[in-house]
């Protein structure tokens, strides 16, 4: 019983350090994890204190001793050891660059981009990305696998759809059907359902035209060439946008 029990406190300690994932850029408190390491060591120790089979005391005092002694070397590397799944850092307490470019991965690697030549990776955030084309037009490009009230909302202006007067049969005023595709009619926005989830392109605004670095919005021809070429973002493309968009760590 002692055993088991203080197995599931091991195993509480654990967990509370992040649980399975790491702590990623929140970072942790220890305090919670040292507090059940103490009580599994308490149900470790308490047969040897407590039960009559143990006569001599001293041999009470000298099990309780090794008991505590294991468990306090037990909590030592477990507060002191860097975590699976976290953030190591380097002398000074910063994150290493190696690491953060892994979580930089893995909060973008759902991004998708274009083949179209001269394109370039503007900005990457999770499934968005913004690209700069040849001619010098900002692109949009988001996958989002909920389910939209039509996948003309997709192509709405966000003041549109916020406003009260903002009804869905209003969307043919605006956004065409074609085929498995809907698009703006001044084809400045396509979205479709590719590969398990919606896709949209349209021209750059606001966010986009201020970090891709663009001149402009695309073309209606620029974001028929992008939606015709998208393809998943490689490794080597992450790595190039992680080393645009790190913004140095202060010293």
């Amino acid at each position: 019983m002692a055993i088991a029990g203080a197995a599931l406190l091991v195993l509480m300690s654990a967990v509370s350090r992040c649980g399975f994932d790491g702590c990623g850029d929140a970072g942790d408190d220890p305090a919670s994890a040292i507090v059940f390491l103490l009580a599994g060591a308490f149900c470790l120790v308490s047969p040897v204190l407590f039960v009559p089979w143990t006569q001599s005391r001293r041999a009470r005092v000298i099990g309780a001793a090794a008991t505590l002694g294991i468990v306090a070397v037990g909590a030592a590397v477990a507060v002191g050891a860097p975590r699976a799944g976290s953030w190591a850092t380097v002398d000074d307490g910063v994150p290493s660059e190696e690491e953060q470019y892994q979580l930089f991965e893995r909060e973008n690697a759902e991004a998708w981009v274009t083949d179209n030549p001269g394109t370039r990776i503007g900005y990457v955030s999770g499934s968005w990305t913004a690209v700069v084309t040849a001619g010098g037009g900002v692109i949009e490009i988001e996958r989002v696998d909920a389910e939209p009230p039509t996948p003309c909302a997709y192509l709405a202006d966000t003041y549109l759809v916020a406003e009260p007067q903002y009804h869905v049969d209003d969307e043919a005023l605006w956004c065409e059907r074609d085929g498995e595709r809907w698009a703006r009619a001044d084809g400045t926005g396509v979205v479709g359902f590719e590969g398990g989830s919606y896709t949209l392109v349209r021209s750059g605004v606001g966010f986009s035209l201020e970090h891709a670095g663009g001149d402009r919005p695309g073309s209606t021809e620029e974001v028929a060439e992008t939606y015709a070429s998208l393809r998943p973002i490689y490794e080597t493309e992450l790595r190039a946008a992680f080393e645009n968009q790190r913004v140095p760590q202060q010293g």
